[in-house]
């Protein structure tokens, strides 16, 4: 099968589960579109890939598409009229059989040359193009646009069915398929430990949606006031709260405690999974309505063995029963988090039981295999 995966950027650091999904489809003939190549040396894979200018390809280019909007003609697209020529020249040599978007702000760009050239479009919904973005109209009536033609749709958590199924998606037509883990890159180290300083780790961006303030804020106020227990928190990640977060541990007197450590590379922080014993991760829900999708760190950590304290947010209780697979905590309860990480800190059996029960979930429901196979037979519905 000829297959074009389209997304903004191959690869960001935070998307690695895009360069998984495209590992794992070696068998396929696959070709890429994007508008930015970023951390190639990273990521080893060779499939073609086309690069258009996010605007437009020149001059000329910009005058004939604003005349063309003027006009009245391809309203629907956001491509420029040479991007548009040069996806479609793409499509037609490579004799391309489906379209699978990553995300559905691009599955809703590349619609109108889809439906000129009659090809099905897959999409797969992450968060933001299921929780922000609806509150654009543009958006929502090409996702109208979209639902009516495409026939299978990928949403990585159950609760995107009930935000889209206004706009059309069919219910019966949808699958729920959370980003796989690659459980033989996890290798589970979970084992009692006591009596040694316990590691907390945070991953993921430093954006409102995280939680991240108020994380460091909680062990903040632990370290002051429990000086008992041994632990440390270290935060892989950046985003627009780095600043801010940074004065808060300045001021907190707690440097030797917690480490702010900047965005790492994906190998790096499978280091830091398999060295630490607990994942936090405090999602939310945004003022702005963002939300997440499913996170994967929370599915590497679990596939490691570790036990996680989350929230009960978006995908994640779809992933982890609270008590069993992790512990999860209302949104926005500094006072709920606060209580499971000091018990986790303090309760290793608990760790090593939620960490057991966590590498049995992965590997019964949520393996890397396991999401391509389905993957697999929805292009097949789809053609």
């Amino acid at each position: 099968m000829n297959i074009l995966v389209v997304n903004d950027v191959f690869f960001l650091l935070s998307e690695t589960f895009v360069y998984d999904h495209l590992r794992k489809l070696d068998t396929e003939n696959v070709y890429l579109l994007a508008y930015e190549q970023k951390n190639r040396e990273l990521f080893g894979l060779n499939y073609p890939l086309l690069l258009i200018n996010r605007f437009n390809e020149g001059f000329i280019d910009k005058c004939i598409s604003k005349a063309r909007r003027i006009l009245g003609i391809d309203l629907d697209g956001d491509y420029s009229f040479f991007a548009t020529k040069k996806i479609e020249k793409y499509i037609l040599e490579n004799k391309i059989e489906l379209i699978h978007c990553h995300f559905g702000t691009n599955a809703t760009r590349i619609l109108p040359i889809a439906q000129r050239l009659n090809i099905p479009i897959v999409t797969t919904f992450h968060g933001y193009d299921a929780s922000t973005m609806l509150a654009n109209k543009n958006y929502t009536s090409r996702l109208r646009k979209l639902f009516a033609y495409s026939s299978r749709n990928i949403v990585v958590a159950s609760f995107m069915i009930e935000k889209l199924a206004p706009l059309g998606l069919n219910k019966k037509m949808v699958t729920v398929l959370p980003c796989g883990v690659d459980d033989t890159k996890f290798f589970s180290s979970n084992k009692v430990k006591n009596n040694s300083l316990i590691k907390l780790l945070h991953v993921g961006r430093l954006v409102e949606k995280k939680g991240v303030i108020d994380l460091v804020k909680v062990v903040v106020e632990i370290l002051i006031q429990r000086p008992e227990l041994s632990f440390s928190l270290d935060v892989i990640g950046d985003g627009p709260e780095f600043s801010e977060i940074e004065t808060i541990i300045a001021n907190s007197g707690c440097q030797r405690s917690i480490r702010l450590l900047g965005a790492l590379s994906h190998e790096a922080v499978k280091q830091f999974i398999s060295g630490c014993d607990v994942l936090i991760l405090n999602s939310r829900l945004t003022e702005k309505g963002d939300s997440e999708g499913t996170p994967v760190v929370i599915l590497e950590a679990m596939a490691s063995g570790k036990a996680v304290v989350s929230t009960f947010h978006a995908g994640i209780p779809d992933v982890i029963t609270n008590k069993i697979e992790g512990l999860l905590v209302p949104e926005k309860d500094n006072q709920a988090l606060r209580q499971a990480i000091e018990l986790l800190v303090s309760d290793s059996e608990l760790r090593h039981k939620l960490g057991i029960a966590a590498v049995a979930r992965i590997k019964e429901k949520y393996t890397l295999d396991g999401m391509i196979s389905k993957i697999r037979s929805i292009y097949s519905q789809s053609l």
